[in-house]
């Protein structure tokens, strides 16, 4: 690791906001993992948003600033328990859209369709995160993940087009759906045998 700009350390997200937005050239990618670090785990998505979309007057602006930090776009959806409760997904649409595809960050070629699944109640079948892995599903049907509710178990024929990244570092084997598709591919959806 680099020797970093963001001194001295600071934990609140005001602070680490302001540090971010102070650095000259803007944040390399590693200085804001460093400071994703530095913030309560629940509070990196709304840092990353608050940071890419400072001037809402504009959005080429935002554009700019997210180019240069878009690999770590998924350090911030794994950074919170819950990544599209602290956002929403029309926001996660916009950070990881704006972006190529990637796989842990890294760009990648998207699949042409992949079977996904995801395990949760009929209520909350219209979220992005999937994944390919049938049993991690299973685990989150039956309430095995961290206490979730009980759901059903949903598979779903997915066009690469409709995906976003995929993301592994909690081996949950996790594909993000976009969220414009979250209708459509919510329809095709059915319970798996």
């Amino acid at each position: 690791m680099t020797d970093s700009r963001l001194v001295p350390i600071v934990t609140s997200f005001k602070d680490v906001l302001a540090q971010l937005r102070g650095l000259d050239g803007g944040p390399t990618p590693e200085e804001f993992e460093i400071a994703l670090s530095r913030i309560n785990r629940t509070d990196g998505p709304g840092l990353l948003f608050d940071y890419v979309f400072e001037d809402q007057e504009d959005p080429f602006g935002a554009i700019g600033r997210l180019g240069p930090i878009a690999s770590v776009v998924h350090k911030a959806w794994t950074s919170a328990e819950y990544p599209e409760d602290a956002l929403g997904a029309d926001a996660w649409g916009l950070l990881f859209g704006w972006g190529d595809y990637r796989v842990d960050g890294e760009p990648a070629d998207r699949p042409d369709s992949i079977t996904l699944y995801r395990g949760a109640p009929e209520g909350r079948l219209r979220r992005m995160a999937w994944t390919s892995d049938r049993q991690i599903a299973e685990n989150f049907a039956t309430g095995g993940m961290r206490g979730r509710p009980t759901g059903t178990v949903w598979t779903a024929e997915v066009l690469g087009e409709e995906l976003l990244a995929q993301i592994n570092e909690r081996e949950e084997h996790e594909y993000l759906v976009d969220p414009s598709f979250l209708d459509d591919i919510a329809e095709r959806a059915t319970p798996a045998e």
